[in-house]
């Protein structure tokens, strides 16, 4: 298999030992994320041109909307299967589009030949105008370890981390230095990358408060010992941190690991990417500029059809009514105003794209990821990747933004892709259920930074914002939270909604009350212990430079 070969290979080329070994085993495990690189270079081959980029987004966004029907089709008949065992009628399952309709096969078939004919169309539209777009993936789009590293930003410590069966390997990078250490299935044990990944399953429902009760400190300790302890001598000496995790550990917060008595990111700023090869994507293009004189969209609280039944938020409303204070000049759409055409039409022009409402995901179906709008519209995956234009910023604030399903070619489908694919410089995402008010409250925060300091980064920023939460009581989030609130005019709801989880914690579907809704669609079922658990402060990662 693939990822065999390709794992054979990154060992065999450590074999030697040395500097050039582990520079020769990094780029091999690059090699892994090929498929992730092929996708963002078909936009880079388009070049500046407007309309070479427009039919190569067009024919992402046609794959991506082909991709999304078969994965409904293939869900359609997973449960039509289960109907059956259940002695129920096939021909009666389906699945219910936003308006509330069920469709029938044979409506199923027409859709997905719709969608193939417009991919093909798409495709051959690309052919001729842009057809380096079509390359197959070659060694040319990995960059090798020289080049990584004199990306590196001069503050900064890269790690990346390749994980099959029965080793894992890290590397810890800087501008000039580059260690790398293996660790390998204890004796009489073997598959060691399940017994990580599982570690890290576990610590991230922690994190994220879905019901997991076991040993979540040892699991952390375990974790840090694994990926950080290493290179713990780097990482005392750089403060600014980039991860490069393999696609199984795409959704460990590393930055809530256990370090040095707390946690990394009371030390530490810590960025995300989905490759290495970023940094050097990156490089090339021109430097961010100033914050304060970009153009922003900000789309929040949407008033989606009572079918849904999806709560309101008013922590989106707060949250992006608070933005658009920050920045004069953006466009606020909320309400019955946040419709699916109005955002569509309106992206191109802002270089700021801030969503907040919920997050509809879905791992086993990652191109049907949504997010809900006004009425039964909703924003999806190839929405994104039609419509955004190279944003500076990308804030996707909702729960499970940042989730995906992992491939065995070392790729993660989902929003953070789309997000990477169309150009995004930063891109800010969450890797479990985000409370509404404490949510406002570390991106309003993550805001005022980027904009009180011009040279700030979004890693930085977001740090900041979130350390600074962190360090509040509940009682203390409460009050702000009220506060924004006052100044948007937006009802924030009972007093009990904008604190902390509490011990007296009353399940229901979409974390009522107390103390308030999350921005999800699926249940969360356990409280979160103390007002810096992580869940509060730490669903939000950066991916960028």
């Amino acid at each position: 298999m693939p990822a065999g070969l390709h794992h054979a290979a990154v060992l065999s080329l450590l074999l030697p030992g040395g500097r050039d070994a582990a520079a020769a085993a990094f780029t091999r495990a690059e090699r892994v994320r090929a498929g992730f690189l092929g996708a963002v270079r078909a936009l880079d081959a388009a070049g500046t041109d407007r309309e070479d980029r427009a039919a190569v987004r067009n024919w992402l966004a046609a794959e991506a909307r082909w991709a999304a029907e078969f994965e409904e089709h293939l869900g359609a008949v997973r449960r039509t299967a289960a109907s059956g065992a259940r002695g129920g009628r096939p021909e009666e399952t389906g699945e219910r589009l936003s308006g509330g309709a069920v469709p029938r096969a044979a409506e199923r078939r027409a859709r997905i030949a719709a969608v193939d004919q417009a991919l093909a169309a798409a495709e051959t539209a690309v052919r001729i105008r842009v057809p380096a777009a079509l390359a197959p993936v070659g060694d040319d789009v990995v960059p090798d370890a020289a080049a990584v590293a004199e990306a590196l930003p001069p503050d900064t410590v890269l790690l990346a981390h390749h994980l099959f069966d029965d080793v894992l390997v890290g590397w810890a990078m800087t501008r000039d230095r580059l260690l790398v250490e293996r660790v390998t299935a204890p004796p009489g044990r073997h598959r060691l990358a399940h017994h990580v990944v599982a570690t890290a399953r576990r610590y991230r429902d922690w994190c994220a408060a879905t019901g997991y009760g076991g040993p979540a400190e040892a699991d952390g300790r375990r974790l840090a010992d694994w990926l950080l302890r290493p290179f713990a001598p780097l990482l005392r000496e750089f403060r600014r941190v980039i991860v490069v995790p393999p696609a199984a550990l795409a959704l460990l917060p590393f930055h809530a690991l256990p370090w040095d008595g707390d946690v990394l990111a009371a030390t530490h700023e810590v960025s995300y990417l989905p490759a290495a090869a970023q940094l050097t994507r990156r490089h090339a293009r021109r430097p961010d500029r100033p914050w304060s004189g970009l153009g922003a969209l900000l789309v929040g609280a949407p008033a989606s059809d009572p079918r849904h039944g999806l709560p309101e938020l008013p922590g989106t409303a707060v949250e992006t009514a608070e933005i658009a204070r920050l920045l004069p000049g953006s466009r606020l759409l909320t309400g019955a105003r946040a419709t699916r055409a109005a955002v569509v039409e309106a992206a191109p022009g802002h270089d700021v794209l801030h969503l907040a409402t919920h997050g509809l995901i879905d791992e086993l179906a990652p191109n049907r990821s949504r997010l809900p709008l006004a009425g039964d519209d909703f924003l999806g995956l190839a929405d994104l990747l039609s419509a955004a234009r190279d944003p500076q910023l990308l804030v996707l604030s909702a729960c499970d933004t940042g989730r995906g399903r992992a491939t065995a070619g070392g790729d993660v489908l989902g929003l953070t892709r789309a997000a990477q694919v169309i150009g995004a410089r930063h891109t800010v995402v969450s890797l479990w259920p985000v409370h509404d008010s404490v949510g406002c409250l570390v991106i309003t925060r993550m805001y005022r930074h980027l904009l009180g300091h011009p040279a700030a980064h979004v890693g930085h920023a977001l740090a900041l914002a979130q350390r600074e939460v962190r360090a509040l009581s509940g009682a203390e989030r409460g009050e702000e939270f009220r506060l924004l609130a006052s100044r948007a005019g937006v009802d924030p709801g009972p007093r009990a909604r904008a604190r902390s989880w509490s011990s007296s914690w009353s399940r229901s579907w979409f974390c009522g009350e107390p103390p308030g809704p999350s921005r999800d669609s699926e249940p969360v079922r356990r409280p979160a212990a103390t007002e810096r658990h992580p869940y509060h402060w730490a669903p939000f990662i950066h991916v960028g430079v």
